[in-house]
């Protein structure tokens, strides 16, 4: 398999032939576990794409410990982090809360089969759902390909960085009849759906206005030097769909240590906006009640961001009933 990415048409091909809309999503009968404790050909067959910090936690701690989900390959562009799949880090408890564990056991992840090329994954016929965890310029394109693929998905928050990408995965999960999930845990968070039920039934009284903190967005610093690609990673497969970086591990790193990450690029993310920022602007369309729906106009306001004092302009966004978020 050719392993080289073009930077060019990183959707064009993906994308082709979706126009139109499929029917209403339907999960396959094969997917479905019966009741009882599941057999073999009842398991959903699960495969990792990006298992480094979020994404692992959800396969050791999350996925891995049901009795109706079979985790059979992962794949990530720094192989030191896939054959790490199977070794519980400390984070792991952090980042998935004990109320989504149904299991205390961990789970066996030593004969998981693991790839650094998420498309060789993606072959595989016996895979009936992916679970994506990349940074955020790797979102659009395995989403596409796994609905291509006849995988159903879920995916880490943001759906993507930019809407253009974002209709192009709702267009793919549309044509080929996918089931799709976004990451976006305050959704299954007790204290987070009683204050956005409060909301959306008038127990405020009638909203007129929201106020979210200002998220920073990318700066794009000056490059560190160039550092020696460390064995194992494919550097141009991590860069993918972007131009091809140098490498400063720092940029290769988690995106979530203090100082210059991926996410200070907005060749890579949205910096805090879309990492933070995602979950906040969440829960304001949740407690609106617009799951359907969104902001009519958005503006801004007050000068670009200066990564020297840490300005940064305002957002405002107007819903319908002329509810404003700044």
């Amino acid at each position: 398999m050719n392993n080289k990415i073009s930077r060019r048409s990183v959707l064009r091909q993906a994308t082709a032939g979706l126009a139109g809309l499929a029917t209403p999503y339907v999960i396959p009968s094969g997917v479905l576990a019966r009741s009882g404790k599941p057999g073999a050909n009842d398991r959903i067959v699960l495969g990792g794409i990006g298992v480094r910090r979020m994404g692992g936690a959800l396969i050791r701690r999350g996925f891995a410990r049901f009795d109706h989900v079979r985790i059979a390959a992962v794949a990530d562009a720094d192989m030191r982090v896939a054959q790490a799949i199977a070794q519980p880090r400390p984070e792991d408890e952090r980042l998935v809360s004990d109320r989504w564990v149904v299991s205390p056991d961990p789970p066996d992840l030593r004969n998981v089969a693991l790839y650094h090329d998420y498309r060789e994954l993606l072959d595989r016929k016996d895979i009936d759902a992916v679970v994506i965890a990349t940074p955020e310029h790797w979102h659009a394109l395995p989403c596409i390909q796994a609905a291509q693929a006849g995988k159903d998905i879920y995916c880490e928050k943001p759906l993507a960085r930019t809407i253009r990408e974002g209709r192009r995965i709702v267009d793919a999960v549309r044509k080929y009849n996918r089931v799709f999930q976004t990451g976006t845990q305050r959704r299954s968070a007790e204290e987070w759906y009683t204050a956005c039920m409060l909301v959306r039934n008038g127990r405020l009284g009638k909203v007129t206005r929201v106020i979210d903190l200002n998220y920073a967005s990318p700066f794009d610093p000056p490059m560190p030097t160039a550092q020696d690609i460390p064995e194992g990673l494919d550097w141009d497969m991590w860069c993918g769909p972007v131009q091809l970086y140098p490498f400063h591990r720092s940029i290769q790193g988690d995106g979530m240590s203090p100082g210059l990450t991926y996410r200070s690029y907005r060749d890579f993310a949205g910096a805090n906006f879309t990492c933070t920022g995602s979950h906040f602007l969440d829960m304001v369309q949740w407690g609106l009640g617009m799951d359907g729906g969104g902001p009519v106009e958005v503006w801004t306001e007050g000068e670009p961001f200066d990564s020297k004092t840490r300005r940064a302009p305002q957002v405002f966004m107007r819903y319908p009933g002329d509810v404003i978020l700044e």
